[in-house]
């Protein structure tokens, strides 16, 4: 199972010990948008308009 952490600095965590990479700036703020609506389809131009 993972886990994210979104407030302080963002982590993933897939149980390992280690943290997950998440990548550049740009990717974790899509993650992160992502994330804010898990389990439901977030619309193209609704997750545009959160990360851009």
């Amino acid at each position: 199972m993972r886990e994210f952490r979104l407030l302080g600095s963002m982590e993933a965590d897939a149980g390992g010990g280690e943290p997950a990479a998440l990548g550049p700036s740009r990717q974790r703020t899509v993650l992160a948008a992502l994330l804010v609506d898990a389990g439901r389809v977030v619309p193209i131009d609704e997750l545009a308009d959160r990360v851009w």
